[in-house]
């Protein structure tokens, strides 16, 4: 029986997920597979061999079809199943064929699973409460990967507050925003669209409390530093000149959150995910709350916070950890509400668990080989992407702004394995290899 011994794992957006699903890999690798990490776009297109094909999402279904009919077989996550709106605005927007096309489901925990299961369109798919590679990366026995970039950010800012935004619909750094994801084939397209329009509304009013906070805040926590960390895909300009003339701001765009999480003193945010890793992490995070809507705030980042609801509050709260360092427990607070939306908090890793049931579906699957009519399909569709983002430079350029081919760079993926094989103590018989630009393939040398 011809199986799927290949992996395919697309990275839309390198600060948030290129560790993680490196880590995947080499699990992934280790176990005896093939693995394929790059760019979605690059990993989207033709010439590999029949493989596992891990998206990221359950929402659309045009990118799970034509990895299907190129005879992958899909498996598929939700990148935002973790932090969303109630399950019927976050379910509003599923298509049918994005839920029902993967063989396998991995859910961030018994919530994300739960959702699914209640969902209109599902059909009965195996779903398997994995937890996710992200979770991996804040575990204790990971850490050490984050330290030097942490007691480095640590040399650079001394003792500093961290503020992480969460606005981008309201300030995306394209021109004109992020156009309304919803297609008619979803499951209630016009009530995501209604939905969408009251949250930019809402989002947008909240852009405006923290920019005009932020003067107060920096003068309350004086001496001490507050670093903005804008949303990846938002626009820096507003932040940059809301901060204009604070001395004790920076406004900065760096590597992935952890060790950012992990060297400040606290978490500034409102209905940020990076409230729930900070959570994992012990960081105490504040949600700055001076608005609040029951439809259009995220619950579990803010659930997971001390809620505070003016700037008085924020900056005596924010002073005394900057001052007395960071004595609260959160992963303590809130255990039940943790473990009940993230699974592999502890015992196996996110990583292993995810393998093992790719090994029990490569087992238990065997390659068909896709029609002629799909492959056609699935290549014109390919064509159609080509030419369209060849003659755009806009999409160019906003799918290189999340994740760039340059970044998937031999030597610099080789330096992050050699770290994560120190702090785990596996993975020191991997080779890497460049496939093609965006493009690199670890396999574990016999």
């Amino acid at each position: 029986m011809r199986t799927y011994n290949d992996i395919l794992l697309p990275v839309e957006t390198t600060a948030r997920e290129l560790d993680a699903k490196l880590l995947l890999a080499l699990f992934a690798a280790e176990a005896g597979f093939t693995a394929h990490i790059g760019t979605l776009g690059a990993i989207q297109s033709p010439g590999f061999p029949p493989s596992i094909y891990l998206s990221k999402s359950v929402r659309f279904t045009k990118s799970v079809q034509i990895m299907a009919r190129f005879g992958h077989a899909v498996v598929a996550w939700d990148e935002e199943g973790l932090v969303r709106f109630d399950d019927e605005k976050h379910g509003s927007r599923i298509e049918m064929g994005a839920l029902q096309i993967p063989h396998l489901l991995l859910s961030w925990g018994p919530d994300n699973a739960r959702m699914w299961k209640a969902h209109a369109f599902y059909n009965g798919r195996p779903i398997a409460e994995t937890g996710n590679p992200r979770i991996d990366l804040l575990r204790p026995e990971l850490r050490t990967l984050h330290e030097k970039d942490a007691a480095d950010l640590i040399g650079r800012f001394g003792n500093f507050a961290l503020l992480n935004t969460n606005f981008a619909i309201a300030n995306h750094f394209r021109p004109g925003g992020r156009r309304v994801k919803a297609s008619k084939n979803s499951h209630n397209s016009e009530a995501f669209i209604e939905f969408r329009e009251g949250l930019e509304n809402h989002k947008s009013a909240l852009l405006k409390s923290f920019l005009s906070a932020l003067p107060a805040i920096a003068q309350g926590i004086k001496p001490f530093r507050l670093i903005v960390r804008p949303h990846p895909s938002e626009s820096l300009v507003p932040w940059q000149q809301a901060t204009k003339g604070l001395d004790n701001v920076m406004v900065l765009l760096e590597g992935p959150v952890v060790p950012w999480l992990l060297a400040t003193k606290c978490l500034l945010h409102n209905g940020c995910t990076s409230a729930v890793e900070a959570s994992v992490l012990n960081t105490p995070a504040l949600a700055y709350c001076p608005l609040e809507n029951t439809e259009y705030d995220l619950d579990l980042p803010n659930a997971l916070s001390e809620k505070l609801v003016d700037v008085a509050s924020v900056v005596h709260r924010a002073r005394q950890l900057l001052e007395n360092g960071r004595k609260t427990n959160q992963m303590a607070a809130w255990p039940e509400l943790l473990r009940d939306n993230i699974s592999a908090l502890d015992g196996p890793l996110a990583s292993e668990r995810i393998v093992q049931e790719l090994l029990k579906l490569r087992d238990s699957t065997p390659v068909v080989k896709p029609s002629a009519v799909n492959l056609t399909r699935a290549y014109g569709k390919y064509a159609f992407k080509s030419i369209r983002r060849q003659l755009s430079p806009g999409r160019r350029k906003y799918e290189e702004h999340k994740s760039n081919p340059l970044e998937f760079n031999k030597r610099e993926i080789e330096k992050k394995i050699e770290t994560m094989s120190r702090a785990i103590g596996r993975f020191g018989n991997m080779q890497v290899s460049e496939r093609s630009p965006g493009i690199l393939t670890i396999t574990a040398l016999s």
